[in-house]
């Protein structure tokens, strides 16, 4: 059946109701009514229609005018109402999508059992789950028995935080604004903090996500502001933010987690206690630089979630990503055996959809244990015997482990900047950002692979950044939050949301011009990027900074600016090396070859036998017209490598220039042949004419030896 009528329809009333214009609204809903409209639905249209005609009738007449916003905004309601009715019953009956198979599959029990009913009475959790997620806009009496379930002292916390869940994606998918009361009514109550995660994270997410039609009820965004102004959410709402918008990032860390694990396998023997701590310091640095910060959002372990999920039917079912793992649930008790309530109480920093993989890959490989011959267990056993009790365990426990390893990453995380800003972290914030880490984790799952997803319910695909957003202004207006909020950004590398957050932070705090540096960098604004660094590097001298700084005038293209930045550099440290090869090879590229020598004899002075030192040592004097010298130099370079393609030619010009005319022919011949060429093109001296004219290579001179090497060539 074609539906395009209808969705036409559909888009007329959705966009009189977003200009609040209530006679197009009805007037789209009646060629509605005629797709899917009940006697019901009909007879609702007719007295909202009666009463908006009466309620203009009053207003002409002047007797409606005390009254006339508080009418017009329950009439207004009720049109969204029906317009949400209709829409749900066109879903179900003319689409695909997940909430109309649910309702389907449970029709025979909607007869029955309607959704108040179904509240009260339902013990079975997926079932409660599917009917929440799949149900037609709210009534009173559902409103009262959601109500009713929430306080009920034999309802579990597990099915309290079910709901929440199964709420949130119905409000996802189909806005209820009847919905969104209730759910934000429950912020006033105390809540246990798994309640707690599920409520916040479900209300930033339908926050994000809906925020144009919660725009379009008052009462609605005087509610939503009371709740993220409480004070007592302040903290809650600035986790979840930065956990979204490092979970948003997941899908990149991939390559750093595989990087970080094969790095891990390539962990020397225990017994070298200095290597082992050199490794272990290595692998902080590494968890340091991309992990630490981030660990209240990037989810490292998502590559392997994405490769191993499918193997499961628990991931089939839409409610298992949100049911709170437990092996207490019926269909879980086969994984106690392999410690499953164990793993339930220790890895409170994982997700449901992490302990899930991790029991069921746990029970397959001891089924696969116990189906092997008993002379292979045998030998396992004699193997196993043989290894160090402190090799056995793969995880590494910071705290016990390796105390080195620790103290890096404490330094890491108390000098990563704006530490002034930031408050300690105490033991229960910790635990309250590991809780919302595993949630977010989760849903950020299921919004990304679930078989079944909608694309169109999916909150990260909208504006992620709550501070743009009108309902979450002034929750992120305080310097912690903001400086909290640019560091964990500026952790995971997303560098705009960072930037966003530093230019709010006064800056007269050294912390927040570097990172607005760092910041600008990271996002190609290097002009931005200079001025703040030349600043700071004016303050003090650093390394780091003076590195950042020649990197942003290479980019300008201000070289000459680049090479000072690394004048400076080598005063910091006249033995390092590294900037000894860089200046000299500046120094060159700025033709100041006199300046360049001088650094390639420092590196050879440390370094004798230094190729690129060489190299560069015989070009120079080949630049500057010291012909002898760099001939020399060529015919060491020719002794270590014969058939080097720059050396031969260069020591072919220089040859040439000395006047010796037949062995420059045959350096110029034996480049040809490792290159292969049968014939000399014209701009084969195009390069020493520009470089090498001020000392004596003229065109004349060119033409002669191409000539001459054509001729040869010709006649082989």
């Amino acid at each position: 059946m074609d539906t395009t009528v209808y969705l036409t329809l559909r888009d007329d009333f959705v966009k009189a109701i977003h200009n609040r214009q209530l006679l197009d609204a009805l007037r789209a809903l009646q060629g509605q009514l005629s797709w899917v409209g009940d006697w019901n639905s009909r007879q609702e249209h007719e007295r909202i229609w009666t009463d908006y005609q009466r309620l203009l009738r009053d207003f002409r007449q002047g007797e409606a005018c005390a009254t006339y916003q508080e009418r017009n905004e329950s009439l207004f309601e009720r049109t969204y109402l029906l317009g949400l009715s209709l829409h749900h019953a066109f879903t179900v009956e003319h689409t695909q999508q997940l909430r109309a198979k649910l309702w389907q599959k449970y029709a025979d029990q909607r007869l029955q059992q309607p959704l108040e009913n179904v509240l009260r009475y339902e013990i079975d959790d997926h079932i409660l789950f599917d009917r929440l997620y799949c149900a037609a806009p709210w009534t009173a009496e559902v409103v009262e028995a959601a109500e009713e379930l929430m306080q009920h002292p034999n309802r579990s916390e597990d099915t309290r935080a079910i709901v929440l869940s199964a709420v949130t994606l119905s409000l996802l998918a189909s806005f209820d604004p009847t919905q969104c009361a209730w759910l934000l009514r429950q912020t006033e109550k105390t809540l246990s903090p798994l309640l707690r995660v599920r409520l916040c994270v479900g209300l930033v997410y339908i926050g994000i996500h809906q925020a144009a039609q919660i725009a379009l009820f008052p009462s609605l965004v005087q509610q939503w502001k009371a709740w993220t102004h409480r004070e007592v959410w302040q903290e809650d709402l600035r986790i979840v933010q930065s956990t979204m918008l490092a979970s948003a990032q997941s899908r990149d860390t991939a390559t750093d987690a595989s990087q970080l694990m094969e790095r891990l396998s390539q962990m020397p023997d225990s017994s070298n206690a200095q290597a082992k701590q050199t490794f272990m310091r290595e692998i902080a640095s590494m968890v340091a630089e991309r992990f630490v910060d981030g660990w209240a959002g990037v989810d490292i372990a998502l590559a392997g979630f994405k490769q191993m999920y499918r193997r499961f039917p628990v991931f089939q079912d839409a409610a298992n990503w949100f049911i709170p793992f437990t092996v207490q649930r019926p269909e879980l008790q086969h994984l106690e055996e392999v410690g499953g309530r164990k793993l339930e109480l220790q890895h409170r920093a994982l997700g449901s959809t992490d302990l899930y993989i991790i029991a069921e890959m746990n029970l397959a490989s001891k089924r696969f244990a116990e189906r092997l011959p008993q002379e292979i267990k045998d030998k396992i056993e004699e193997v196993s015997a043989k290894v160090p009790d402190e090799s056995k365990d793969l995880v590494f426990d910071f705290e016990e482990e390796d105390t080195a390893m620790l103290q890096i990453l404490r330094n890491h995380r108390k000098n990563s900047g704006v530490a002034d800003l930031i408050s300690t972290e105490s033991q229960d914030f910790r635990a309250l950002k590991l809780a919302y880490n595993g949630y977010i984790h989760d849903s950020y799952r299921f919004f990304h692979l679930f078989v079944d997803r909608n694309e169109g319910e999916n909150p990260y695909r909208d504006n992620l950044l709550l501070r743009d957003s009108i309902l979450f202004s002034g929750a992120f207006e305080d310097e912690a939050s903001l400086a909290m909020l640019g560091q964990l950004s500026f952790a995971i590398k997303d560098y705009r949301h960072a930037l966003t957050f530093f230019q709010l932070l006064p800056k007269e705090h050294r912390d927040v011009r570097l990172r607005l540096a760092q910041c600008h960098h990271a996002t190609g604004h290097y002009a931005e990027a200079a001025l703040l660094l030349e600043k700071l590097v004016e303050e003090e001298d650093d390394e780091s900074l003076l590195r950042l700084l020649s990197h942003c005038y290479d980019a300008l293209h201000k070289y000459e600016d680049a090479l000072v930045a690394w004048i400076r550099l080598e005063q910091l440290n006249p033995e390092n090396l590294e900037i000894a090869e860089t200046l000299a090879q500046r120094f060159f590229d700025l033709q100041l070859y006199s300046d360049a020598l001088e650094q390639v004899h420092k590196i050879l002075y440390h370094k004798s036998e230094d190729w690129d030192a060489l190299l560069l040592k015989a070009q120079c004097n080949l630049l500057m017209g010291r012909l002898e010298e760099a001939q020399n130099q060529y015919a060491v370079l020719l002794e270590k490598a014969p058939d080097h393609l720059d050396v031969l030619k260069n020591a072919a010009h220089c040859t040439l220039l000395l006047g010796d005319y037949a062995m420059a022919a045959r350096l110029y011949m034996a480049h040809l042949e490792q290159e292969q060429l049968k014939y000399v093109q014209e701009d084969f001296f195009a390069h020493a004419l520009t470089h090498l004219h001020a000392v004596g290579f003229s065109p004349q001179l060119a033409t002669f030896m191409r000539d001459l090497l054509n001729s040869e060539l010709q006649h082989q």
